[in-house]
C-alpha cells in the first residue's frame, strides 16, 4: 500500500521521501519506499518493526509541500470507503483556557490582549507558579486578587477539547468500510476525516500512515528544474558522496537553505567538526540533537576526533560498535547494539530499553 502511494508520486513527479525508523527495513528499500540501504549504513530492523512492541510502526512519508495534496486525492479516491484523514483534538492550554473564560466573564478584547500576551505557552496547571517566577510576569494583572476566581475557572476548563481538526499529514486506511468501525465526517477542504485521533485508532488496530509536506522538498525540485533550463541533468539517486567541492562548502560554513543544516547552532557545528565525508555529516546532525547535548556527547566527540582526547572504550566490546564515533554513543542503533552485545539482549528488547530512555512506554511494555 505505502509503496504504491510513493509509485503514484514518482510517476507523478511529485518529490517524496520516507523518513525515520522505515529506513531500518531492506524491503522497503527494496520497495523504493525509502532510499536508504540499512545494509549499507548498519540500520536495524527492530528500530522499525519490533516484535516486543505490543504497536505497529509508522512509515512517515515527505512530499513536496506544493503538491502533497495531490497525493491525499489519490489515497481517498483509490480507497473511497476505506480512506479517511486522521483526527487531532486540541485541548485548552494557558492562553486559550484564560482567553476564552475572560471573554465569558466579559472583558474586553483589549484587557484580555494585555492579560493573556506576555504568557508562555504552556498546560494551565504551571500558570500560578509561572506568574510568581518570571520576572517579565511581575506586572502581570492575573497576579492579582481581583482576577482570583478567573484564574479558577480557567484552570478546571485547561484539557479540555476546544475543536476536532485534521492531522498534519495522518491518513487512516481500513481494511474495510471504514464508518462501520469509526464516525466520519468532512474537513475544511472536504476530505473525509475519522473522528478519532491516532491513538483511539491504533487501539482499534488502524494503522495511520503519515503523508507530510516538506517545503525543502519542492525547493529541491525547483533547483532540478533550473538545472535542465541551463541543459545540466541531475539524478539525486546517483550524484556522488565524496565531491569534496561539498566538503568544502560545509566546512566553511555556509549551508543557509541546506535541509537540516541551516541554523545558526547546526552551523557553528560543522565549523567545529570539519566534515571530511558523509557519516561526518550524519553524525553532525545526531549530535546537534536533545539527547546528545544534554549529555554533553559534543565536547567528547570533536576533541577525540580531532585527536586532543584519546578514544577509550568502557568494556572491549564496545570498540566495534563506537569506533565510528570515537567512543561516544550518538546513534540509537549503538544503544541497540551495546544492550545486545553487552547484556545479551535481543534486538526486540533492546529497542524496549531504548524507547525507555527516550519516551513513555506502557506498564505493558516494561513488563
Amino acid at each position: 500500500m505505502v509503496a504504491d502511494i510513493v509509485s503514484f508520486a514518482k510517476r507523478e513527479g511529485i518529490r517524496c521521501s520516507a523518513r525515520g525508523s522505515a529506513s531500518g527495513s531492506l524491503v522497503a528499500y527494496l520497495l523504493g519506499i525509502s532510499g536508504v540501504d540499512p545494509l549499507k549504513h548498519g540500520l536495524l530492523f527492530e528500530r522499525f518493526l519490533n516484535p516486543e512492541r505490543l504497536d505497529l510502526p509508522d512509515i512517515d512519508l515527505d512530499f513536496d509541500s506544493r503538491r502533497r495534496d495531490e497525493v491525499t486525492e489519490y489515497v481517498l479516491k483509490k480507497y473511497p470507503h476505506e480512506a479517511a484523514l486522521v483526527a487531532t483534538v486540541p485541548t485548552f492550554r494557558a492562553r486559550g483556557a484564560i482567553r476564552e473564560v475572560a471573554r465569558a466573564f466579559g472583558l474586553s478584547y483589549k484587557k484580555i490582549e494585555s492579560l493573556t500576551n506576555a504568557l508562555p505557552y504552556l498546560s494551565i496547571d504551571k500558570i500560578r507558579s509561572v506568574l510568581k517566577i518570571f520576572p517579565e510576569l511581575k506586572e502581570n494583572e492575573l497576579r492579582e486578587k481581583h482576577y482570583e476566581e478567573l484564574l479558577g475557572v480557567s484552570e478546571k476548563v485547561g484539557g479540555f477539547p476546544r475543536y476536532l481538526s485534521s492531522h498534519l499529514g495522518g491518513v487512516v486506511i481500513s481494511q474495510g468500510p471504514l464508518q462501520d468501525l469509526v464516525p466520519v465526517q468532512k474537513s475544511a477542504k472536504g476530505f473525509p476525516l475519522a473522528q478519532y485521533d491516532k491513538d483511539d485508532l491504533e487501539k482499534l488496530g488502524l494503522i495511520k500512515t503519515d503523508l507530510l509536506s516538506l517545503r525543502m522538498l519542492g525547493a529541491i525540485s525547483e533547483a532540478v528544474e533550473h538545472l535542465k533550463m541551463r541543459r545540466i541533468d541531475l539524478n539525486l539517486e546517483t550524484i556522488p558522496l565524496d565531491d569534496e567541492k561539498v566538503y568544502q562548502l560545509l566546512r566553511s560554513t555556509k549551508t543557509v537553505g541546506c535541509f537540516q543544516l541551516e541554523s545558526p547552532g547546526m552551523r557553528q557545528l560543522l565549523g567545529k567538526l570539519q566534515p571530511t565525508k558523509f557519516s561526518d555529516i550524519v553524525a553532525n546532525i545526531s549530535l546537534f540533537r536533545p539527547g546528545p547535548m544534554h549529555a554533553d556527547m559534543i565536547t567528547p566527540f570533536l576533541e577525540r576526533r580531532h585527536g586532543r582526547e584519546k578514544v577509550s572504550y568502557l568494556h572491549p566490546i564496545l570498540e566495534p560498535i563506537l569506533k565510528e564515533t570515537y567512543g561516544v554513543i550518538i546513534f540509537h542503533e549503538q544503544v541497540l547494539r551495546i544492550a545486545q552485545d553487552l547484556a545479551g539482549f535481543s534486538l526486540g528488547q533492546a529497542d524496549l530499553l531504548r524507547r525507555s530512555m527516550t519516551e513513555k512506554i506502557s506498564q505493558e511494555e516494561k513488563e
